[in-house]
Order: structure tokens, then C-alpha cells, then sequence
């Protein structure tokens, strides 16, 4: 199966991926990179060949320029291009060392799971309560509505005793 990567994630796309990522086994990888940077020229053809030989049905390829949005980068504590993080079951895993096709692959499968994680950050968190936020929304908006509906009742009723 042949994998494409998401070519323009945009600093909002994180909050979705936090969101998808929470899931068992359902992640992104994602390749932080500048276009200036002479390593990144040298390296995306590694990165695609990881993408087109995954047989991961549960992993989605995507990068990041860094260049677009620095808070982003601040955010996750990027210091150096290129940087691939891996956004698996509400964590964050960097790829250190060799970064070859091969060894994407297998970071992805299993060598994630011996690497540290990184905390996603608080900046960002906040995307997985957007539901709740909306329900909290919709309650007091329906709080709202059916104070004004009484209040109209009352003045209706009023307005019958007093004729």
C-alpha cells in the first residue's frame, strides 16, 4: 500500500492530531523541517521512501515547515532540522540517530516504545476538550433561550391578568 504525505499541516492541525493520536495505534509522523536547511533537501527522500514502503494502516505521514509557524516550534522544543516526531496514542516520540527509510519504518512499528516521550504541549492539549466545550456551550445557549421563553410566559401571563 502506498502512502502519501500530508505535504502543509498548519499549527491548528495539531489539535485534530492530538485529538486522533489519543486513540490505540492511530498516529502521525511527522517530519519538522525548513526549506533552507541543506540537510532537508538531502533527507525527504528517505522520509518519502519510509511513507511509500509503510504497511502501517494506521499511520499517516505528514511534515511540517517550521519556517510557516515558529510558535509551533517553540511549542515542541525543535532545535534542529530536521526533526521527526511521532504522534501515537496521546503521546509524542521523537526518531533520534539514524533517520534512514528503514529505520523510520521500524520506529514507527515497534522502536518507538523504547524511546522517552515527550509531553504534547498544554498549548495544544486544549484541543481534545473542543467537544466538551461545545456541549458546555449548547447548555448554557439552551439555558439562555429558556430563560427568555419563561420570561415571555411570565409577561404573557401578566399581561392576561391584568385585562
Amino acid at each position: 500500500r502506498q502512502m502519501c504525505i500530508r505535504d502543509r499541516l498548519e499549527a491548528d492541525d495539531f489539535y485534530d492530531i492530538q485529538a486522533f493520536t489519543k486513540t490505540d495505534k492511530k498516529g502521525f509522523l511527522v517530519l519538522f523541517y525548513k526549506e533552507s536547511c541543506s540537510i532537508y533537501g538531502k533527507y525527504y527522500p528517505e522520509f518519502a521512501t519510509a511513507a511509500e514502503n509503510s504497511t502501517s494502516p494506521t499511520i499517516q505521514f505528514a511534515k511540517f515547515n517550521c519556517e510557516d509557524e515558529p510558535e509551533v516550534v517553540k511549542s515542541f522544543g525543535i532545535q534542529y532540522y530536521p526533526t521527526i516526531l511521532l504522534f501515537i496514542s496521546g503521546n509524542v516520540y521523537e526518531l533520534k540517530g539514524n533517520r534512514g527509510f528503514s529505520k523510520v519504518l521500524a520506529f514507527i512499528t515497534e522502536d518507538y516504545k523504547t524511546s522517552a516521550s515527550i509531553t504534547f504541549p498544554e498549548n495544544f492539549t486544549s484541543g481534545d476538550t473542543l467537544e466538551e466545550n461545545w456541549l458546555i456551550v449548547a447548555i448554557l445557549g439552551s439555558s439562555i433561550i429558556a430563560i427568555v421563553l419563561v420570561a415571555y410566559l411570565v409577561v404573557y401571563m401578566l399581561s392576561l391578568i391584568h385585562i
